[in-house]
Formats: structure tokens, C-alpha cells, sequence
């Protein structure tokens, strides 16, 4: 089954080069909790609230609270934007990290967010119109003690959009190593690979689903166990979905075979 190929690809090339993610990864996750922890200081949750979740009195939301989250958001898009991109060139160009941050690449960072931001604007509308017909639908289902549909319809609804998003994923990739590929290009490559997108999508949602009960497990013996797994988890489930984007990229795009 091809979609599983493709899975079980992005899968390797996440564990045999773990070590090149960890030159190139580390730094901006470690920028990433800097500014967290930051953020979590300044509105009086204290700075190792996302650790221990010893919290002193929350300060309150207001414009400027607003627009410091904002502006860390955008922050840590950038930063680890900028270790996709890196990430993405490792395993396409063969550029090898020599430092724990081993090239800046502002501007591939720079398209690669405009890049994801073109799929989000293309996907949010029909996922919002979807997203509300199906809660009127699931609604009826729950007034009528079925639970299981209405969970069943978010599933789907998941699924078809992280499906969505993979068959636009091709994007992504080209931006970060200077190819022009436009959305229609992108579909255009695509298409055809509907069973394949759809397995990969429930491989993803899966090894998501996993991570999220384990950390769930360990918030029961110890929240600050729970924190770091969670990191660590985090960390190997997005690189894995990374993975997976530079696989049918390769695969669809420059007619790589899967090894």
C-alpha cells in the first residue's frame, strides 16, 4: 500500500537522522520555550508555569496582553519555521548542519510561512462551511443519546482536512529550497494520490492520538513528567509530519523512490 510506503519513509528518515535533527531542531525549540516561558513571567504565571504548572495570579487579558501573544506567536512561527526549512534542505539538497544552527534562512522562512498561510486561507472556508453543517447534523445526533456519530462526523471532518492539507503540502518544501511551485501545481501533482493522502492522514492522526494518551497517562503521576514528555513528544510527532511532507514532496514531485 502506497500510502503506508510513504508513512513508513517519513518514519525512517525521522529515527535514522535523528542526530541532524537535534543540530537543527534544538535551537529553536529551545528559543521557542525562551519565549514561552517569557510570556508565561510577564502575565504572573511565573516562568516555569509550563514545567511544574505552579501558577501565581494570572495578571489578566487585555490589548497589550493580546498583542504580546500575537507578537510570540509570530515569533515562534518564525524561529521554527526557520528549523523546517532547514530540516527540509537537509533531506532534499543534502546540506548538512555543521552547528547547532548551521545556516539563518529568514527568506526561505519568510515564503515558507506565506506559503502555509496561502493553504490555510485556501482550506479555512470550506472547512468553516463544513465544520457547520456538520455541527448542526452532529447536534441532532447527540439530542438523541448518539454520541458516537457526532464523534464519528469530527473524525471525518479531521481527517479530510488534514488530507487537504497534505495534497497542498508540495508548496511548502519548494519554498524552502527556492523552487517556484504554485498551489495549482501542487494540486495538479497530486492528484491521483487520493488513497495514498488518505492512509498517510490516518497514519498521522494515529501517532498523534498515541502521543496525546500518553501524555494524558502522565499528567496522572507527575504534571511535570507530563510537561517534558510532552515537549519531547511533540517534537518527534512534528518531525515525523515534516518528514512526511519532504516524502511526497520527493516522492510525487521529483519522482524519488521510496527506499
Amino acid at each position: 500500500m502506497l500510502g503506508l510506503r510513504l508513512f513508513m519513509h517519513a518514519v525512517r528518515m525521522t529515527a535514522n537522522n535523528w542526530q541532524a535533527a537535534l543540530q537543527i531542531f534544538a535551537l529553536p525549540i529551545a528559543v521557542t520555550l525562551l519565549i514561552l516561558m517569557g510570556l508565561t513571567t510577564l502575565v504572573g504565571l511565573g516562568p516555569f508555569f509550563l514545567f511544574t504548572g505552579e501558577t501565581a495570579e494570572f495578571s489578566g487579558s487585555g490589548p497589550a496582553t493580546t498583542f504580546l501573544f500575537i507578537l510570540c506567536l509570530l515569533c515562534i512561527w518564525l524561529t521554527m519555521s526557520i528549523g523546517v526549512v532547514h530540516w527540509h534542505r537537509f533531506i532534499l539538497l543534502g546540506e548538512m548542519p555543521r552547528s547547532l544552527m548551521f545556516r539563518l534562512s529568514w527568506m526561505q522562512a519568510l515564503k515558507y510561512m506565506i506559503g502555509a498561510l496561502a493553504i490555510f486561507l485556501v482550506l479555512i472556508l470550506p472547512l468553516i462551511l463544513v465544520t457547520l453543517v456538520a455541527s448542526k447534523i452532529a447536534g441532532g445526533f447527540m439530542k438523541r443519546g448518539d454520541l458516537w456519530v457526532a464523534q464519528g462526523l469530527e473524525l471525518v471532518i479531521n481527517l479530510g482536512f488534514l488530507t487537504a492539507l497534505l495534497a497542498l503540502s508540495p508548496i511548502l518544501p519548494a519554498a524552502a529550497i527556492d523552487r517556484k511551485f504554485k498551489l495549482g501545481d501542487a494540486v495538479v501533482a497530486m492528484s491521483g494520490s487520493l488513497k495514498a493522502l488518505i492512509v498517510c492522514a490516518i497514519c498521522l492522526g494515529c501517532v498523534e492520538l498515541l502521543a496525546e494518551t500518553v501524555i494524558n497517562l502522565l499528567v496522572s503521576v507527575s504534571w511535570q513528567l507530563a510537561s517534558l514528555s510532552s515537549v519531547v513528544l511533540s517534537a518527534i510527532t512534528g518531525l515525523i509530519g515534516i518528514s512526511l511532507i519532504t516524502t511526497l514532496y520527493g516522492h510525487y514531485i521529483e519522482d524519488r523512490p521510496l527506499s
